[in-house]
């Protein structure tokens, strides 16, 4: 599993690994099942091997232990949230469930990803530092929505 939406770190290296061939994505998941329960008066043996299959709720867990694939799985996760069959208390943490074709990285894909990684975050950190002097130098409402408009249509463009 990878913490892909959280970590920008890693949104940075999945481009590459992608196209290097290194890992594929399985599917688009969530880190815990155990956060979900069945709906009142639902009974649905299926989900419940699923959570009695591991502590943790860890997909990947759940298919070593069931034999049935992670994408199987999430498959029925999400038909059963669709259906309401399944309920939540809180919003899950997703991942992406990937499948890696290697245990480690060629030096020069590593040292382009990390390059790749602080450039990016570079970027960020400037564009956060023109927003904040933006919100710095206007005192009212009418000229701050303006500029932040103006800012907006400027980033976007680039």
């Amino acid at each position: 599993m990878v913490n892909y939406f959280d970590d920008i770190g890693v949104q940075a290296a999945y481009h590459y690994l992608i196209r290097s061939n290194i890992m594929r994505v399985v599917c688009k998941g969530f880190q815990d099942l155990s956060i979900f329960e069945t709906a009142r008066n639902v009974k649905l043996p299926e989900f419940e091997s699923y959570l009695q299959a591991t502590p943790t709720g860890s997909p990947v867990v759940i298919a070593m232990r069931t034999n049935i694939s992670e994408l199987e799985i999430m498959e029925n996760v999400y038909s059963w949230l669709a259906a309401k069959k399944i309920i939540t208390q809180r919003s899950p943490a997703k991942c992406l469930i990937v499948e890696s074709f290697s245990n480690a990285l060629p030096d020069d894909m590593l040292e382009q990803i990390l390059a790749d990684a602080e450039s990016k975050k570079q970027y960020i950190m400037s564009i956060l530092d023109e927003f904040v002097e933006i919100l710095e130098n206007y005192s009212d409402s009418t000229h701050l929505h303006q500029a932040i408009g103006e800012y907006l249509a400027a980033f976007i463009r680039h």
